[in-house]
This record gives C-alpha cells, structure tokens and sequence, in this order.
C-alpha cells in the first residue's frame, strides 16, 4: 500500500512523524493529499550525543534535516508516478492546520503545533501531491485545558490578549553573540516534557 511505502521511506530517512491529509486546494485542483513529516529537537540525527540547552539553537538544523527527508519521500512519490511539491509559503496554506487535520497533533494556546509525543518542540514540514492519502487518525485532544503557561511566559503578551500575534513574530532574544526569534513558549510548554527527560 502506497501509505505504508511512503511512511516506511520517510522514517529509514529520518522521520520521527510521518502523517497524511486528504486535502482540496483552490486554485491547485490537482493537490489531493499532503504527505506531513517532523521531526523533535531530541532527534538522534541532530543531537548525535550533545545535548542542547534549549530549543532555540537546533531548530535551524532541523529545517535543513527535514528538507532531506522531504526531498527523498517526493522522489520516491515521483517515481511511483506522483505529482509531488514540498508545501512552501507561495501556496498559501497554514501547514499547522494540515498538520491538525492528519492527527499530527493539534495547534494549541500558543497557536502552534502541540505533538503527543514532543509539544512543541518538533518542527514540521509537508509535501502536496496527488496521491489518494486518507488520514489516518483524528487530531489528539488538546493539552492545554487549565494551562496557560505559554500566555505567562510570553514577554510580548501575544498570548493573552494585550497585544497582537504580531508582536510574537517581532520578539527576539540576545544569547551571546547571536540573535535569536524568542521561543519562550515552546520551552514553557509542560506536553512532550516526558520524552524530554528520557
């Protein structure tokens, strides 16, 4: 089965989330799945024995990883005879929300991606194609009930109403030398804590 091929491809690659959406795009009336793939800050392929202090750093690296990863899924795709392109910010489409509806995880108070297995910490990434792809499982339930960590640790208030999601995007932290977007929230989350600590 083609679901089983491509998860089994996109993990001997790196995969640690492998996911599929049916999905109709307006516009690009040939996209009928996308392939969702992730990967955790805890991921073997870029720790390789280091431990990171925090988030921040590895995420960069995981991009250019799960761009890897994406490029092998889409040439398997395209020689099984499959229209395949790596979903970038030209199309328009909220990959958190793609992500949702294959059951990745649910996109939770800090409007991002919330995994069952890693919070927050996982970056995400999904190839459209015209593969016939079902879901495969519903969204998980929300962690977030009761929680508002993320909204206390905000230090632009994004979260809680005083300020716009758009201060978020403007939020930057000083380490050393470097100049990094803030994360506060992804390390405030409590889910995926206990993989974390494995």
């Amino acid at each position: 089965m083609l679901a089983e091929e491509i998860e089994r491809a996109a993990r001997e690659a790196g995969a640690e989330i492998v996911e599929f959406a049916e999905l109709r795009v307006q516009g690009m009336e040939w996209v009928r799945s996308a392939v969702v793939l992730g990967l955790s800050a805890l991921n073997p392929l870029l720790t390789a024995g280091i431990r990171y202090p925090s988030w921040k750093k590895p995420r960069i690296v995981v991009d250019v990883l799960l761009r890897d990863i994406a490029r092998e899924v889409a040439e398997l795709m395209r020689s099984l005879g499959y229209r395949c392109e790596l979903l970038e910010r030209r199309h328009g489409l909220d990959l958190r929300l793609i992500a949702q509806r294959a059951g990745a995880g649910v996109v939770g108070r800090s409007g991002l991606l919330i995994t069952e297995e890693f919070g927050p910490r996982v970056r995400m990434t999904a190839l459209l194609s015209d593969a016939m792809l079902k879901s495969r499982r519903a969204p998980p339930e929300s962690p977030c009930r009761g929680c508002r960590r993320c909204v206390t640790a905000c230090p632009k208030g994004a979260l809680d109403g005083s300020s716009g999601v758009e201060e978020c995007a403007s939020a930057f932290v000083v380490d050393g030398w470097l100049v990094l977007r803030c994360s506060a929230c992804v390390e405030a989350c409590p889910a995926g804590e206990v993989h974390e600590r494995r």
